[in-house]
């Protein structure tokens, strides 16, 4: 007589299909692999390094699963990078007018870290909301060396917009910007060396100042800044790409687990 195949305790080494049911009942494939978990599997949306999944088993197999277009998500990483690049020298760029137009200088020992610091530190805020945003468009996956080449193309672009408007303000707008700057940092090193240190050496300290100030605004100044500028973006890509990377799960507890 035909009838349901059942079993009398938590644990088998065979699936126990049940027809009227249509599916496996507590079996390790019922409860560790149950059918919804892989349907993130079946949409292109959701496939970034999946281009075939194949599972065997004594009597079922998973559905096929469509290949993905690795290149149009290959094309996408780089244009979201090159847009969040952007957003960020266009902020970088606006932070500076504010400062320029506050008469906010990088002066003394404090100052020119602090607001190192903070344009750092917005940049990667920035970075960050917009790779999370990416990084769920192509479905919340992500490898390290995605995830590296998206940061590092991002801070490139960045650092290459906000360089050049700064040798471009400087070369037409303000040609005596850098000069301002450090007229200011050498009144402040005569009254903090005050006292301190010889007369003498504090006047051979500002002659060197003078020194850098003649090559400031240059275009080989403007290289020398960018080469320091793009190797500080590449480590700084390596940490938050190493963060933000996700790589999927495929035994999620919140989906099922072995009975």
């Amino acid at each position: 007589k035909m009838g349901k195949l059942l079993i009398s305790h938590r644990s088998t080494i065979y699936p126990c299909y049940i027809p009227v049911l249509g599916e496996f009942n507590r079996s390790w494939s019922y409860k560790t692999y149950p059918l919804q978990k892989y349907c993130f599997l079946h949409s292109k949306k959701h496939l970034t390094d999946f281009s075939l999944i194949l599972v065997k088993f004594p009597i079922f197999a998973l559905y096929p699963i469509p290949k993905m277009n690795i290149m149009e998500t290959k094309n996408s990483l780089y244009i979201s990078a090159l847009k969040a690049g952007l957003i960020i020298g266009a902020v970088s760029i606006a932070m500076f007018l504010i400062m320029y137009v506050a008469d906010i200088k990088p002066v003394g020992i404090m100052m020119p870290i602090l607001i190192l610091l903070i344009g750092i530190a917005i940049s990667i805020v920035i970075l960050v909301v917009l790779f999370k945003k990416f990084r769920t468009s192509i479905g919340g996956f992500i490898s390290f060396g995605d995830s590296f080449l998206y940061c590092f193309i991002a801070f490139a672009v960045s650092v290459i917009v906000s360089q050049l408007f700064s040798y471009l303000f400087v070369m037409f707008i303000e040609p005596d910007y850098y000069k301002h700057i450090m007229d200011a940092q050498k009144a402040w090193m005569e009254t903090y060396l005050a006292g301190k240190m010889p007369e003498e050496k504090i006047a051979e300290q500002l002659d060197k100042l003078d020194v850098q100030t003649a090559k400031m605004g240059t275009f080989s100044a403007l290289l020398k800044n960018l080469v320091g500028s793009l190797i500080v973006s590449g480590i700084i890509a390596l940490i938050v790409g190493a963060i933000m990377k996700k790589k999927p799960e495929m035994f999620d507890n919140n989906a099922g687990g072995v009975i």
